[in-house]
């Protein structure tokens, strides 16, 4: 009888050697999960630094285009008044014309 109790005793320590085993292995890939984690917050605080950095470049560089923009309106907006004061110049030319 004792011989069966120290026989599954041998069993139950090799089953817990075992248990140990595997949740040594979990506790390790558990630290490598975290390590990743910790690298991947890294690499985002890093990409989103880069990104504030591009935006602030972008909207500066907007500034100047939105100078060039207005200017550009303005030129339009000048073209536009020339094509019809010389609209209303061969309209005049026409009238003229037709009276001769």
């Amino acid at each position: 009888m004792d011989e069966k109790i120290l026989e599954l005793l041998q069993k139950m320590d090799t089953r817990f050697d075992r248990i140990e085993n595997r949740l040594d292995n979990m506790d390790g890939r558990f630290d490598g999960i975290e390590n990743q984690l910790s690298d991947l917050k890294e690499g985002q605080e890093e990409i989103k630094k880069k990104l504030d950095l591009t935006y602030n470049q972008v909207a500066r560089n907007m500034e100047g285009i939105t100078g060039v923009g207005e200017k550009i309106d303005t030129l339009k907006n000048d073209m536009n008044f020339v094509e019809m004061a010389t609209s209303k110049n061969w309209n005049e030319i026409a009238k003229l014309k037709s009276i001769k």
